[in-house]
């Protein structure tokens, strides 16, 4: 573990997360990551094996100092009572399963620019089946298996271990990840017994190299006692918390609100003994966005933050700022990937409202937290409207 580190950092121009006026004590985090989406989340003509794809994460990294990628393979499922998760093959299809070979090189070119990788088992709805129209809006992937009986969860179990296999499988043969995510965001089947999941873990270990460290995604709610808590590496969280006690927006008002959340995540990383990577942290550049997860819809119409022409470029870096000091005073926080960036090399800067920091004043507030300037910790240096941000390891 590194001595103690004095980090002294100024908010970005034209950027409300100014820091606090007492120093605080931070952790470093290890894994300091970006999630990295393809064909689900960009355009077709941008898959994971494209030149233009390529640039693209080579230029988000170096914007924001990332150090590791997370990437996800996504199976679909035909309806909220389906005991199958499939791929969508084909490469017409705007929205699809990426390919082996496509993820592959995802993860060597991942490795070629140095970083950590983490690979995730993904599940979504397969929206082109009629019966998820219309009037669905508030269906989500979490409802899955809602009801199911016992023989469902048996079949459902079966061809969702075939997937997580597949998905290692691909890991292994392009040389291996760092992290392995079996499941995130299936609140119902996350609520099922350790005997059903630890086939999940088995199959997928199988395959990886022994490096590898193996987890599963749930949110602050997580199921009370669940004991595949204790047969996971890390415990990984979905962060998607209610900060609206924030009222301001401000970075100091944002972490604050934080506590309640954090302190029912510590008591989650204490039961189980692990430490805890927050596998998806984000904030789209809208107003107000701290309020809601990414890629949350407003139904109120009079709101500008339901229209695309509608920025703030401010309230995604405060809400990031403040969010990012808050996980870095736990030390059972062993790291945050931030949602998201694509393939797209033309997606991001002050004209997009999604959730990627590329081209934004977000970037700078990541590379502030992902690198930092690290003078020495015995005199460390304060300005006004600076914080004085010392972290440990």
């Amino acid at each position: 573990m590194r001595g103690a580190l004095a980090l002294v950092f100024a908010a970005a121009a034209g950027c409300a997360a100014v820091g606090p006026s007492a120093a605080h004590r931070y952790h470093r985090f290890n894994i300091s990551g970006l999630v990295y989406l393809s064909v689900e989340y960009a355009p077709p003509q941008f898959p994971y094996d494209a030149a233009d794809s390529d640039v693209a994460l080579a230029s988000a990294v170096a914007a924001t100092g990332a150090t590791s990628v997370r990437l996800a393979r996504t199976f679909y499922v035909d309806s909220l009572s389906s005991t199958a998760v499939n791929d969508r093959n084909g490469t017409v299809l705007p929205i699809r399963t990426a390919s082996a070979d496509e993820r592959g090189h995802a993860i060597r070119q991942a490795r070629g620019l140095g970083l950590s990788v983490a690979l995730s088992v993904a599940a979504d709805m397969n929206w082109d089946v009629l019966d998820f129209h219309p009037g669905q809006a508030n269906t989500t992937v979490s409802m899955l298996g809602k009801g199911f009986s016992s023989a469902q969860w048996d079949a459902w179990f079966a061809s969702y271990t075939v997937a997580a296999r597949a998905t290692a499988a691909i890991a292994a043969g392009a040389g291996g990840v760092d992290v392995f995510e079996n499941a995130s965001g299936l609140d119902e089947a996350l609520s099922q017994g350790a005997d059903r999941w630890a086939g999940v873990l088995d199959a997928a270990r199988e395959v990886l190299p022994a490096r590898t460290r193996v987890t599963m995604s749930c949110d602050a709610a997580c199921p009370e006692g669940a004991a595949w808590l204790g047969a996971v590496d890390l415990v990984g969280w979905t962060a998607a918390p209610d900060l609206s006690a924030a009222a301001n927006g401000s970075a100091d008002a944002i972490e604050a609100a934080w506590e309640p959340v954090l302190d029912r995540v510590a008591a989650l990383s204490s039961r189980s003994g692990r430490p805890v990577l927050v596998t998806t942290l984000g904030f789209q550049s809208r107003p107000s966005s701290w309020e809601t997860p990414p890629r949350t819809a407003s139904a109120d119409f009079s709101d500008c933050s339901c229209w695309l022409e509608c920025y703030d470029m401010t309230a995604q870096a405060s809400a990031l700022e403040g969010s990012l000091r808050a996980l870095a005073r736990r030390a059972w926080v062993e790291g945050v990937n931030v949602y998201s960036v694509t393939t797209d090399p033309t997606s991001g800067g002050t004209s997009d409202d999604a959730a990627t920091p590329v081209g934004k004043p977000a970037a700078l507030v990541l590379q502030r937290w992902f690198r930092g300037a690290v003078p020495a910790p015995e005199s460390p240096e304060t300005f006004p409207g600076e914080a004085t941000i010392v972290a440990i390891h």
